[in-house]
């Protein structure tokens, strides 16, 4: 089982728009600290959700996505979208007696 709370620290949730397309296979999601790349390969998907996992708080992170098809034809990349890791402080009340 995983705790929602802990899978969502230090992750950023990608949603993939899903094409309409018959022969859909599935996706490549790639990833870069910049908006420009390069990009690397970071995932190859059947669902359009990936969560990017133990990520630095405060790190920015552009990805991009593309199709492929049963016959292994790819599609040209989607546009670029980047999200930053968001920083959790725990506050503890303070208590007097």
């Amino acid at each position: 089982a995983v705790d929602g709370e802990r899978a969502l620290s230090n992750s950023l949730l990608v949603a993939l728009e899903q094409p309409v397309a018959e022969d859909l296979a599935g996706f490549r999601l790639l990833r870069s600290t910049t908006p420009a790349g390069p990009f690397t390969l970071l995932a190859e998907l059947t669902e359009p959700l990936y969560l990017d996992r133990d990520l630095p708080a405060g790190a920015t992170y552009c990805y991009q996505a593309q199709v492929y098809d049963t016959r292994g034809n790819l599609s040209t990349p989607s546009a670029v979208v980047c999200g930053t890791v968001s920083v959790y402080r725990s506050f503890l009340p303070s208590v007097s007696r």
